[in-house]
């Protein structure tokens, strides 16, 4: 083979860059097996002017090959202090060692010394024209971190007229399919012209003058707003307001710990430039048409996002909804309140969107192993959700504008050939030769596909259902206790720490609270600043309360449901006074104590969608309650002695975890706080097993136990991803068959 220089990026072909690459993550995964390779070999590094990085870089590479370096890192420790050509030096080098790398300032040497050196001559930077083994890591990273070097939007921010690196990477760049280019730089620091006028001919990029980042801590007041930002941003630039075009806020937070409040911003300023990027990441989502079918049951986050995600994947989903569309389903949730009548079928728990959409959107989550938020943040926004939700630490939707965007997801899913079918509930799996291969519904259709079992966290038939038939499940942890509501601004009082509350500029307060009782997690879920408490009961016998709240969090009350963690163990002593409805060791354990907890609720609320409910202080001190607060429930109140009839293990544990947030947050505990009976729905009583890597269920292939309800999330944004994750299941598995 003959000999080889590395002077320009463009030396390798394509094909050969993406070998080299594929053989550094070769490297990279297995170093052992290639720490003999450059055995007894040596490698010149000839640095004529100072590198710290790129010579050690070098030197470190060879080493951890097996070979040996050897050179001078300055041109003052050569013999170029004397008058010694590049090509001298190269003639001369070429005796002692087996490869050269060399740095230089000015451009062209490299180029020179491979002209008289026997050697091989690697280029590791010359003046302002090359780097390629820097472009060589810069598209290696890049790779590793996207995933592909085509389809890209990449932008150059600094001196892109002397860098050198930046010039490589454009060149090697443009070899790439859909690659779009973004260079930022003042006027004296333009990419050369000849990389406009020639390497980035007939490419799409477009040059920034000015684009600012800024990490900022500010009063609420200029936060406000985009032109109170404006005004900040000339503050700490400079700049003249009329010059800053546009404020992006990247990341927003309060800091309320002290008594001046403060927002915590990070901003994108553009400067004497106008954005023409979207504020989100928009995804494509093709014609699926003819692809093969997948059938989803369930139409809320992780059935929506698994069929999104199907037909990024070319597969076309079947969604199946036991409930109606998230429009109708707002009549039916309407009378729950005004005629106290639970559709079993059309209620909070199912339709078009599942638990979340008629709660409060909230998007927070700390699940962040599985997949990207970010991805399932943008997503919404693509859908119609405001783009704050990208910006916020605790984002939320709003349970007035979630409805829309679930409209616009279904609407997308048929544009590209899925199907979405309501008031279709699955009855059975349709199961041949132990695989899935379809489900039968109420309607007498059957659908056929592998299928994504996302059914939400109150189907309590298809769990039996599963153990009915032996499909291997398990009794899962949950939580349960009550909704605690309190004045919002009284909330707004304690977590600002003024009288005043929030005043005209802080959003309403949020709080969070956890503490340890009896060996049991005691703490605060599904926090609705500015809410309303709503009846969730998914069946006639039963009342079951949740919280949502409207994009502006705007209602007089703040209400979270206040849980003690339940686990399986603990079902005999939470039924100790009951007849046990399943043995203890049953799966349905933990589903048993929900619905007969549930059922006494109704009973205790006159047997109606009234709610039993009680004044927190005269909770803790075990003292009936003779009247109640005003509350945001609708159906109404009715005072009970909820210490009394609820399971003592339960009621003890929040009297002691009450007493704590009471002692930690100055005001919390108080009579003009009202309980409400019961909060048991924070999560699936129930998980079906599945396998880690392939999201299959463990003993029935083509099935793939789905987001929260099948125990594997805790919320719209990780039902989102666990959907997604199981999407790509099903493409793997389809990818077998």
């Amino acid at each position: 083979m003959a000999m080889r220089n590395l002077i320009d990026p463009l030396d390798f072909t394509l094909d050969e860059t993406i070998s080299i690459l594929d053989l550094a993550d070769r490297i990279a995964s297995n170093e052992e097996a290639y720490s003999h390779v450059a055995d007894d070999k040596k490698l010149a590094t000839l640095f004529y002017e100072p590198s710290t990085r790129t010579r050690l870089s070098f030197e470190s590479a060879m080493l951890s090959l097996g070979g040996k370096t050897l050179g001078f890192a300055g041109a003052n420790q050569s013999s170029a202090t004397k008058g010694e050509t590049v090509a001298d030096t190269a003639r001369v080098v070429s005796c002692y060692a087996d490869i050269i790398a060399m740095r230089h300032p000015k451009e062209g040497a490299p180029l020179r010394a491979s002209m008289y050196s026997s050697i091989p001559v690697i280029n590791a930077g010359d003046g302002g024209h090359n780097h390629p083994t820097q472009t060589l890591i810069d598209l290696m990273t890049i790779r590793h971190r996207k995933g592909r070097l085509d389809n890209l939007t990449v932008g150059f921010c600094g001196d892109l007229k002397f860098g050198r690196t930046v010039h490589s990477l454009i060149e090697s760049l443009v070899r790439y399919k859909n690659v779009k280019f973004v260079l930022i730089s003042p006027p004296e620091l333009r990419v050369p012209s000849y990389i406009r006028d020639e390497v980035l001919k007939g490419f799409e990029f477009k040059e920034v003058t000015m684009i600012q980042e800024l990490q900022l801590r500010i009063l609420p007041e200029e936060a406000v707003s985009e032109q109170s930002l404006k005004q900040v941003v000339a503050r700490e630039t400079g700049t003249s307001v009329p010059y800053i075009h546009t404020v992006r806020v990247l990341k927003r937070s309060i800091d309320a710990r002290q008594r001046t409040i403060y927002v915590n911003v990070k901003l994108r300023a553009f400067i004497n430039e106008q954005p023409d990027e979207p504020e989100f990441q928009l995804v494509e989502y093709k014609d699926v048409s003819a692809g093969k079918p997948v059938v989803v049951v369930g139409a809320g986050p992780g059935g929506l996002f698994a069929a999104l995600r199907l037909i990024e994947l070319g597969l076309r989903p079947i969604v199946i909804e036991r409930g109606k569309n998230v429009r109708e389903r707002k009549k039916d949730i309407a009378l729950i309140s005004r005629e106290h009548k639970v559709d079993e079928e059309s209620n909070y728990s199912f339709g078009e969107g599942g638990a979340g959409a008629y709660s409060d959107g909230k998007l927070y989550t700390r699940s962040k192993k599985r997949g990207s938020v970010d991805k399932i943040l943008n997503v919404f926004c693509q859908f119609g959700a405001s783009t704050s939700i990208l910006a916020d630490a605790h984002p939320h939707i709003g349970t007035d504008k979630l409805p829309r965007v679930i409209e616009n997801i279904r609407e997308q899913i048929i544009r590209c050939g899925g199907e979405v079918h309501f008031e279709t509930r699955m009855d059975a799996l349709v199961i041949r030769s132990g695989e899935v291969v379809g489900v039968e519904t109420n309607t007498g259709e059957n659908f056929l596909g592998p299928v994504i079992l996302a059914t939400g966290h109150s189907a309590r038939d298809v769990y039996r259902y599963l153990h009915d038939r032996q499909i291997p499940i398990e009794a899962k942890g949950i939580a349960v206790g009550v909704r605690l509501e309190h004045p919002q601004m009284l909330i707004d009082q304690i977590q600002y720490h003024r009288k005043e509350g929030r005043g005209n500029y802080l959003p309403a307060a949020e709080y969070s609270f956890v503490a340890q009782a009896g060996g049991r997690g005691v703490y605060s879920f599904c926090m609705c600043p500015g809410g309303f408490v709503v009846p969730a009961a998914s069946s006639s016998r039963q009342v079951v309360v949740n919280g949502m709240s409207p994009s502006n969090r705007g209602s007089r009350w703040a209400n979270s449901g206040m849980v003690v963690e339940i686990r399986p163990e603990d079902y005999s002593e939470l039924m100790k006074h009951e007849e046990m409805a399943v043995s203890k060791d049953s799966p349905l354990a933990l589903m048993a104590f929900q619905e007969r907890l549930e059922e006494l609720c109704w009973l205790n609320g006159g047997m109606k969608q009234t709610a039993p409910a009680q004044r927190m202080v005269d909770f803790v001190n075990k003292k009936n309650s003779f009247d109640l607060p005003e509350s945001s429930y609708t159906p109404g109140l009715l005072a009970s002695p909820l210490h009394f009839w609820m399971p003592e293990f339960v009621t003890g544990r929040l009297r002691e975890g009450f007493r704590h947030f009471g002692k930690v947050s100055r005001g919390f505990l108080t009579n003009d706080a009202v309980m409400i009976g019961v909060e048991t729905r924070t999560s699936s009583p129930v998980r079906i097993l599945r396998d880690k890597e392939s999201y299959q269920h463990i003993t029935l292939k083509g099935l793939f136990p789905c987001g929260e309800g099948a125990g594997y999330a805790g919320g719209i944004v990780s039902a989102a991803i666990d959907g997604e994750r199981c999407a790509e299941g099903v493409a793997g598995y389809l990818s077998l068959v």
